[in-house]
């Protein structure tokens, strides 16, 4: 049987990690562990504003799909490598160790 793999993702430049659960998008898993991740349309693809940079363990995320890839295109054309920009809505792993950049993530606040 085999055992899928937990994703462990270091958050820059707040300096958290999180784990990501198979089919989980790093989003959810945010969102899941407490964190506040920018956004407006809360996973529905629509405002981008969750876009992250991958810096490391780019081989761990899945591949991207049609509609991410519309959207990134649209919102970031010419951006110098375009190639670690990921809406975190839609950014699933395979596990291994990953690193992303996304300033604006907070730790929720307390109600």
């Amino acid at each position: 049987m085999a055992v899928k793999a937990v994703t462990s993702v270091r958050v820059e430049p707040l300096g958290v990690t999180i784990l990501v659960e198979p089919g989980e998008t790093l989003f959810d898993a945010a969102f899941r562990e407490g964190l506040e991740w920018p956004s407006t349309c809360y996973g529905q693809i629509e405002c981008t504003l969750c876009a992250t940079r991958i810096t490391d363990g780019r081989e761990h995320a899945k591949p991207m799909g049609e509609e991410e890839q519309h959207a990134l295109k649209y919102r970031y054309a010419g951006d110098s490598d375009p190639r670690d920009l990921r809406l975190a809505c839609c950014l699933e792993l395979t596990g291994g160790d990953v690193v992303v950049f996304k300033s604006g993530v907070r730790r929720e606040q307390s109600k």
